[in-house]
């Protein structure tokens, strides 16, 4: 078994941790606003997909912000590969972050939702495939960056975390594509369970990430010398 990987890039910590927390905050702040400008939008009912639908009200706004999430997810995978470039898990990891988030920029611009009551068309069909790839590929993400975190000593406490994210999206990702199949008056809320299980361990992540940055940085001798 090869050892542990101790070299790491502590700029990258830093950089992860800030492109981490910024898409959480852009990706919760955005659908909270999409509820706000639209009086008729319900988030108990109706999916996050519907604020940026096809002909939907406040899509272009909505849909840039969501656009500024997923490419700031996108970096957060970039900069976790590059906190230790020589572990092929954290790379494997990047590869899946980077491709969740081109999927779901298709997903807000060239292949939007149909409307709620409206007749399924090819592009709608094509969002609902391509959103299933891009919530099987969250599942990979935790899954997968869990190896790489195992192999990196700096990084072995978030090995528990993401692995209990991975388990707790493939419960509860089912039950939220049949809420939203059925038509259910909760399928907003089911919607955003698994959502909201993948931005809290994006969120978990890149908090415990800027901790590191911050509790190894001060300890450093090279610090304490300069310092000195």
């Amino acid at each position: 078994m090869r050892p542990a990987v101790t070299s790491i890039d502590r700029r990258a910590l830093r950089f992860a941790s800030g492109c981490g927390i910024a898409a959480v905050g852009i990706y919760i702040g955005a659908t909270f606003l999409g509820g706000l400008l639209d009086p008729a939008y319900s988030q108990i009912s109706r999916t996050v997909s519907e604020l940026t639908a096809a002909g939907a009200p406040d899509r272009a706004l909505l849909a840039a912000l969501y656009v500024g999430y997923n490419v700031l997810l996108a970096a957060f995978g970039y900069a976790i590969h590059r906190i230790a470039p020589q572990e092929p898990w954290l790379r494997i990891g990047m590869y899946l972050v980077v491709a969740g988030g081109i999927a779901g920029i298709g997903l807000v611009t060239v292949l939007p939702t149909d409307r709620a009551g409206q007749p399924l068309t090819g592009v709608g069909s094509a969002h609902i495939a391509v959103a299933g790839v891009a919530a099987l590929l969250t599942v990979a993400t935790t899954f997968v960056m869990a190896l790489g975190f195992r192999r990196v000593e700096a990084l072995g406490p978030l090995v528990r975390g993401s692995i209990a994210a991975g388990l707790a999206i493939v419960l509860a990702g089912p039950l939220a594509a049949v809420a939203v199949a059925s038509g259910s008056p909760y399928a907003g809320i089911a919607e955003r369970v698994t959502i909201g299980l993948f931005l809290l361990w994006v969120w978990g992540t890149s908090v415990y990430l800027l901790f590191e940055y911050g509790h190894r940085g001060a300890f450093d001798p090279r610090v304490q010398a300069l310092r000195l």
